[in-house]
């Protein structure tokens, strides 16, 4: 595929201080697309090359950590079975068994370790919550009761000065209650009509940006169109610059248009330093969409490797410190395995294992 990567006489640098709001705005926009197309860029490099490197190296290790866990469980349920604990220890590791072979559940073709739980649902302490989930059981609060009021069908003791006042206070209380219906039903209007305006002025706003979109493309393709041109050399050029004009209109990328534009010296930089705020405006809409995209492919590629590699969503990533979190990964699961390996050798002992499940029980393992 052809490049993208802007002309010499890049677009970022063009407008100085001073310029008009919307002159400012292009700069700005111009200059965040050319940082995030060299950020993306950095990570499609990146990315493929380390998930050939985790299905290589990490997925075999990850299998046999699953594999030396599920050992592991077993092992537990055979000493649950043999040892001679009290009934309460023995609950507290039932209760171990199931905390430990829940991450075992995916993947669990053979039924197993859905079998092991079932055995050991009378050692979980009877929250209320089923198994697997985290709802809360709280309850749903109950609206309260309407207040009585009166109606037209009560009877009303026109003699008794009380229930004459108390009648006037609700049919009062009626009117204020339809005048206040009757200001909410016109604020509710009022915020459709808003609502339809505001999509309306931004599908119009949408479709001029659309066109400015199509009045570069079509200035750059009746320009650099290779037929109308005689020369062999010459032919060749506007076809490769034609090749990437159509690619970039494809994408919707107007930075890549103007730098075309650029390219096949059909604009200068003073000309672009001199369009005016409404074509601009227009542009700046074009180019606040690209830098959404951009973003979005970004947060996309940084997402596949949190969930590769479970980190937070907060934490800061750079595509050369993929190798790093790679070793990171492999040496956790490496020692994981040691470490389940050394403890099924260690809770041979029974005393050793009363000891285990009394400092594992209610806290992580």
């Amino acid at each position: 595929m052809p490049s993208l990567t802007p002309a010499p006489s890049s677009l970022e640098p063009l407008l100085p201080s001073g310029q008009s709001p919307q002159q400012k705005k292009f700069a700005k926009l111009v200059g965040r697309i050319e940082a995030l197309r060299a950020q993306v860029a950095r990570w499609h490099e990146a990315l493929p090359p380390h998930h050939a490197r985790c299905l290589r190296e990490l997925n075999p290790l990850i299998a046999a950590y699953r594999g030396e866990l599920l050992a592991f469980v077993l092992f537990l349920e055979q000493q649950y079975l043999a040892t001679a604990l009290r009934r309460d220890q023995q609950a507290r590791l039932g209760e171990l068994i199931t905390r430990l072979a829940q991450p075992l559940l995916e993947g669990d073709e053979s039924g197993e370790v859905q079998a092991l739980l079932n055995r050991h649902l009378d050692d979980l302490p009877d929250t209320g919550v089923p198994l697997n989930t985290t709802a809360s059981a709280e309850p749903v609060p109950q609206p309260a009761a309407p207040p009585a009021s009166f109606s037209d069908a009560d009877p009303v003791d026109w003699s008794d000065p009380d229930a004459l006042e108390a009648h006037q206070r609700h049919l009062a209380s009626e009117r204020e209650a339809a005048r206040q219906r009757a200001r909410d039903d016109a604020a509710q209007r009022h915020q459709v009509d808003a609502r339809a305006r505001r999509a309306h002025t931004q599908q119009i706003e949408e479709d001029e940006a659309q066109q400015s979109l199509r009045s570069v493309f079509r200035k750059l393709a009746s320009a650099l169109h290779p037929d109308r041109e005689a020369n062999d050399a010459e032919r060749a050029r506007k076809t490769e610059l034609m090749q990437r004009v159509n690619v970039a209109y494809g994408r919707d990328d107007l930075l890549a248009l103007l730098n075309l534009q650029l390219e096949a010296e059909q604009i200068s930089l003073h000309h672009m330093a001199t369009l005016a705020d409404e074509r601009l405006r227009l542009y700046n809409r074009v180019l606040a969409d690209q830098v959404s995209e951009l973003e979005r492919d970004l947060a996309g590629c940084e997402d596949q490797v949190r969930q590769t590699h479970g980190l937070a969503i907060d934490q800061r990533l750079d595509p050369a410190k993929l190798p790093n979190l790679l070793s990171q990964d492999r040496q956790a699961l490496q020692h994981q395995i040691t470490r389940l390996q050394h403890e099924r050798r260690f809770l041979v002992d029974r005393q050793a294992l009363k000891r285990w499940v009394k400092q594992h029980h209610g806290s992580a393992i």
